[in-house]
C-alpha cells in the first residue's frame, strides 16, 4: 500500500494482538509509505470503553521492531463518555511513521 491510516481503530485491540498486527500492516506497506495511528494511554477509563491502552514507549518499541520508523509523535487529551454517562479526558497519543527497509536502518 502507498499508506495506511488508522485512526481510533487499533485503540480496542489487545497489546498481544497489537504485537500481531503490526508486522502486517509493515509487510503490506511500500517503502517510505507513511503509517498514521491513533493510540489511547494505558488507564482505567479507556478500559471501561473497551479499549487497551498501549504506552507510548511500548508502542515506539512495536513500531521500530516492524521497520516502522517514528518521524512523530504527540499527545492530546480527547474527550470520551463512559457508559455510566460520565465524561472523561483520556490521552491519546498521534503516531506517525514511516515503512523504511530494515537492511538500511538498523535500531
Amino acid at each position: 500500500y502507498d499508506g495506511i491510516w488508522a485512526r481510533a481503530s487499533l485503540d480496542y485491540l489487545p497489546k498481544k494482538d497489537l504485537q500481531k498486527l503490526l508486522p502486517n500492516i509493515a509487510h503490506a506497506l511500500k517503502k517510505n509509505a507513511p503509517f498514521y495511528m491513533t493510540h489511547v494511554a494505558d488507564c482505567p477509563e479507556a478500559t471501561a470503553l473497551g479499549m487497551h491502552g498501549v504506552n507510548s514507549d511500548e508502542l515506539t518499541h512495536m513500531l521500530e521492531k516492524n521497520s516502522l520508523m517514528l518521524q512523530k509523535s504527540s499527545v492530546s487529551l480527547s474527550n470520551f463518555t463512559l457508559p455510566s454517562g460520565q465524561k472523561v479526558r483520556i490521552p491519546v497519543t498521534t503516531i506517525f511513521a514511516v515503512k523504511v527497509d530494515p537492511k538500511e536502518n538498523a535500531f
